[in-house]
């Protein structure tokens, strides 16, 4: 019986676990925890570079890639705004180079893994502005680059999943 109730609560922690994994994809990465320092100067990129970039498949639990250790810059206007379920603000930038969006993720200061992260302070500065940010306002936006898995439909963003995550800078250049 003590057999039987050890395996159950052994598959359920191992199912929430699993579960908590699926929705906390690749978070150290994403938050900066992971050990990386982004270099010290940004390198200015467009949305047609970076929609050349090859589609690498990442899995959940995949370590930083070679390509996701750039801090990169750019600038545009914002054609979408969005707050997404895991508390981050989701804003896509086309700078008139592509048919494509550049997604990039402002990320929630309040989540506990963020708060632990060297860059909390610029991530409540980012937020800041971000959350004060319109559709139509030209934005610059600085932050490390990163390769998000394959999900969902192709809309406006890059049809390879790179993104801007998390943004360490930005500022409104122009507002609508």
């Amino acid at each position: 019986m003590i057999k039987v109730l050890f395996v159950l609560l052994y598959t359920t922690l191992l199912a929430l676990s699993t579960l908590n994994a699926q929705t906390r994809e690749r978070w150290d990465v994403k938050t900066c925890t992971d050990g990386f320092t982004p270099p010290k100067v940004a390198k200015s990129i467009t949305v047609s570079e970076v929609e050349k970039y090859p589609l690498t498949k990442v899995g959940n639990a995949t370590a930083r890639l070679p390509q996701e250790k750039q801090l990169i810059t750019v600038r545009g206007k914002i054609v979408r705004h969005t707050l997404e379920q895991d508390g981050d603000c989701h804003t896509e930038v086309n700078d008139g180079t592509s048919k494509y969006s550049l997604p990039c993720e402002a990320v929630n200061p309040n989540d506990k893994t963020a708060k632990t992260s060297p860059y909390i302070k610029e991530f409540t500065s980012v937020r800041s502005v971000i959350n004060s940010a319109k559709l139509g306002d030209e934005i610059e936006i600085t932050g490390v680059s990163f390769q998000d898995k394959k999900h969902g439909k192709i809309t406006a963003r890059t049809p390879n999943y790179f993104e801007i995550h998390p943004i360490l800078s930005c500022r409104i250049i122009k507002s609508k």
